[in-house]
């Protein structure tokens, strides 16, 4: 029988099982549903991102972001501006027709900077040393934005610069703070593991900066030195001397060397100091910074050093000495002592001093100076020798002088000298043959005395 109009909507499918027909208020419904909770989410997104970037999300220019490019500028070798993109407008502020023909330092560089260093960059620029660079720049407004430079040069035919392509990205707050940040921790390691004391005092003498090498030095803590003067913290004779520095360092405005004594947790210590002061790019004095090594270790290996040096000089010396004056000993009681080269007044008493000490050594009763070796005899060399003969004559002994020449014997009879203490013959041999003679005479050895 046919079915009412009430029966049951499932029908059969080919394989016989039974299906929903579709129903379309209720597809509907689920669209809708759908949709709300899509528009929640997109609403919170929304909410997130006022949140974080501080500003209604239908300022954000998503057309500008998409299509966005770096500022692209051109100008010539004398500085002239001779293109300026759409970018270059957005970025900077400035309207292409206002800056064309115009400086570039007159565009986009800070006013505080010198227009020497200006055009010094232009040179490097243009030699092709400066092909990338980041540089703070300043907007049509005055604000002050860190960019990223990457310059191209155009050169004509000759190798000549003719134009420079320079592009310019705006570098990012993040990569800002994180290139500052790691700046400062490679400032601060760089300052901690210096093997010299580094400190900045502001213009009241207040340490306002201060390294590891410095605090270990004096065995305290930042807390205990930073906002401090030196009166605060040395002797006040030590502290009037580092102060007399400081002031005339800041009053020459150049910096000043010198050599100081600091008490230290070893005791004083001896330090090479340099202080300079430190300026604002204004040009403003904000302070002084000192540079202080420990130069103790350096001073006392210097001093062993030229001890060590006085020591082998006075050995060389002595060495020297018994070549300058030898005595041999020729046979019992008697000896001689050759004599070469000039004397002066320092070996005349080493003369004296070696052949005395030698007479009275080996009891000897003869002493022969042969000064065939010594050119020239004056007043004070003839004086140096009756010297000699006379306190040899003290100890018992007989002085031999030979190797006269001619010329020497003249000399010593126009000086009038009081000969009778020598015995003067012109050859060695001549006298070693007298000493012998005296020996089998019977002269009688000298005692040493008691």
């Amino acid at each position: 029988m046919p079915s009412s109009s009430n029966s049951n909507p499932r029908e059969p499918s080919i394989d016989g099982e039974c299906m929903d027909k579709a129903d379309p208020e209720q597809d509907t419904r689920a669209q809708l549903a759908r949709l709300h909770a899509e528009n929640t989410a997109l609403k919170a997104r929304l909410r997130e991102y006022e949140e974080h970037f501080g500003e209604p999300a239908d300022t954000f220019d998503t057309k500008a972001f998409l299509t966005s490019r770096p500022a692209e500028i051109q100008w010539s070798p004398e500085g002239l501006l001779i293109d300026w993109s759409p970018e270059a407008e957005q970025l900077f502020g400035w309207k292409r027709e206002e800056v064309l023909g115009r400086p570039l330092w007159e565009i986009v560089i800070p006013p505080g900077v010198a227009l020497e260093q200006v055009r010094l960059g232009i040179q490097v620029t243009l030699t092709g040393q400066l092909a990338s660079a980041r540089s703070s720049n300043t907007t049509r407004d005055g604000q002050l934005i860190e960019c990223q430079w990457t310059n191209t040069i155009a050169r004509d035919e000759q190798g000549v610069p003719h134009a420079v392509l320079s592009r310019i990205e705006l570098v990012e707050q993040d990569e800002l703070d994180a290139t500052l940040r790691h700046s400062q921790t490679f400032l601060i390691a760089l300052l901690n593991n210096s093997p010299s004391v580094i400190f900045v005092k502001d213009t009241r003498g207040r340490y306002v900066m201060i390294n590891q090498r410095f605090l270990d030095i004096l065995g305290a803590t930042h807390e205990e030195i930073l906002g401090r003067t030196d009166s605060e913290l040395f002797p006040p004779d030590v502290a009037a001397a580092l102060q007399n520095v400081d002031t005339a360092a800041l009053t020459a405005g150049e910096p000043v060397q010198y050599e100081e004594v600091i008490p230290t947790t070893e005791g004083l210590r001896d330090f090479f100091t340099l202080k300079f002061p430190v300026r604002a790019p204004s040009g403003k004095t904000l302070g002084i910074c000192g540079i202080t090594t420990d130069v103790s270790d350096r001073k006392r290996a210097e001093a062993d050093r030229l001890a060590l040096q006085e020591q082998i000089i006075e050995a060389q010396r002595d060495a020297l000495r018994e070549l300058s004056t030898p005595l041999m000993p020729i046979i019992d009681g008697v000896l001689a002592m050759p004599l070469v080269g000039a004397i002066d007044g320092i070996r005349a008493k080493e003369i004296l001093e070696t052949l005395l000490a030698g007479i009275v050594r080996e009891h000897a009763h003869t002493a022969i100076l042969d000064i065939t070796g010594v050119k020239i005899v004056d007043t004070q060399v003839a004086n140096a020798l009756v010297g000699v003969a006379r306190a040899a004559r003290l100890l018992g002994a007989k002085v031999l002088l030979t190797g006269i020449s001619p010329a020497v014997a003249q000399t010593l009879a126009a000086l009038s000298l009081d000969l009778h203490d020598l015995v003067t013959l012109n050859t060695l041999q001549s006298g070693i043959a007298y000493a012998l003679r005296l020996k089998r005479e019977g002269a009688s050895p000298v005692r040493r005395p008691r």
